[in-house]
């Protein structure tokens, strides 16, 4: 399945964190999620940044 590109958006990443999308936006952007790398990524660094993530990565090794 190809992404839809029309949902990938800075603006739509921030609304999704703030739990600004109506149900039905919101539940088109997590299907969006499942098909897009790049808006994935783009939440996970808006979520946390680089340092925070090598830092869970290092942690999880760690423990394992």
């Amino acid at each position: 399945m190809t992404a839809n590109t029309s949902l990938c958006h800075p603006e739509r990443i921030a609304a999704y964190l703030n739990e600004a999308l109506a149900v039905d936006e919101r539940a088109a952007f997590e299907r969006h999620l499942d098909d897009c790398p790049l808006c994935r990524e783009a939440l996970d660094v808006a979520v946390a940044g680089p340092e925070e993530w090598r830092e869970l990565r290092s942690s999880l090794a760690a423990s394992s």
